[in-house]
């Protein structure tokens, strides 16, 4: 939804559209707050082509997303995210820089590029899809200005996070930046398309459009094929809501859990829950150390062995019940090679 009301904000300014362009970045910033960086280049088209005009568009985005802010003050203590703060500084800039940029170019040719294949592949098939969306990027940019927005936005995108620098295994979250990567790839693609059909006839740009839909339709009816198995998907959905079944029947009311992944239990089960991740509940906030010691006081405590890496969190030690998934797919394995999504559940009654 992020990226769709991108897109359609700078097809907005594109088509001089203000109102309807303030609307989606507004929708877009709500949804993630980073979307905001969009706002900086196209107000700048915006008051070049506006002038004083400029007001109107920029009233009622703001009317639109300050309410928001407001309400999240009052009721979080801050209006800004509390899952940006819990991720900062996880590792080094250089680390992160390098996942970050295998992960946006990669993905645009082949999902598990990274996983499937040799280091030495991937970045061969990335740098290949860096140049092709550097290529379609500035054509796009010559031929319509406004379209430098999504560059802008992408390269601060991208040197926000790589400057947060959070944990391994959450690139996914510079999902936007890949899709303006793709866009830029589309671009270049279809830029040969019409270098090839002056040559050859017309009908070389059909063909490429052709092989471009076949392709990333092949993609998607995989990935919908595998959903149900896939280890972050639906091998995960299904562990936790065994899980959470369970403690339905053996929790008392008012028993709170401690998890480093809180939303489906907490849905499901309708408990208190900590989020020792750091990331949603208020009295997370701090340190690993200090979240662990609010953990203890919990008498219920979810952990995922495969997440070692993540948090800083104290892990499990039996007695614990375990629930694990059916066999995962080979197109969504973790990247440890977990072959299921595996949670163990522990009764601190039990253990004191």
């Amino acid at each position: 939804l992020v990226a769709a009301a991108v897109l359609w904000a700078v097809v907005g300014a594109q088509r001089s559209r203000w109102i309807v362009t303030a609307s989606l970045c507004a929708l877009a910033g709500l949804l993630r707050p980073d979307a905001f960086l969009l706002v900086l280049p196209l107000g700048a088209f915006c008051a070049l082509q506006q002038g004083r005009a400029t007001w109107r568009p920029l009233a009622l985005g703001t009317a639109l997303s300050v309410p928001w802010f407001l309400f999240a003050w009052r009721t979080f203590g801050s209006p800004l995210p509390q899952s940006a703060a819990a991720k900062v500084g996880s590792e080094t800039i250089q680390d992160y820089g390098v996942r970050a940029l295998r992960y946006v170019t990669c993905n645009v040719a082949y999902p598990s590029l990274q996983t499937d294949f040799s280091p030495v592949a991937s970045w061969i098939v990335g740098g290949a899809v860096a140049l092709a969306a550097t290529i379609g990027g500035v054509v796009l940019v010559r031929r319509c200005h406004v379209l430098g927005s999504l560059a802008f936005y992408a390269v601060a995108l991208m040197g926000a996070y790589i400057a947060m620098r959070p944990q391994p295994g959450i690139e996914w979250h510079l999902y936007p930046v890949l899709l303006v990567v793709a866009v830029g790839a589309l671009a270049a693609a279809f830029l040969l398309g019409e270098l090839m059909a002056k040559r050859t006839g017309k009908g070389a740009l059909g063909w490429v459009a052709v092989a471009l839909i076949a392709t990333f339709a092949a993609r998607t009816i995989r990935y919908a094929a595998a959903h149900d198995r896939g280890y972050w998907y639906g091998a995960r959905d299904a562990a936790y809501k065994d899980l959470s079944r369970y403690l339905l029947e053996h929790a008392e009311p008012g028993d709170r859990i401690a998890s480093t992944e809180v939303g489906t239990i907490a849905y499901y089960t309708d408990l208190p829950i900590l989020d020792i991740a750091g990331l949603v509940t208020p009295e997370s906030e701090g340190d690993a150390a200090t979240r662990n010691e609010r953990a203890e006081e919990c008498r219920w405590l979810v952990d995922v062995p495969a997440y070692d890496y993540l948090y800083g969190a104290k892990r499990a030690e039996p007695p614990y019940v375990s629930f694990q998934s059916e066999p995962v797919s080979t197109v969504e394995l973790h990247p440890s090679g977990e072959t299921r999504f595996i949670t163990v559940l522990v009764d601190r009654t039990e253990q004191r």
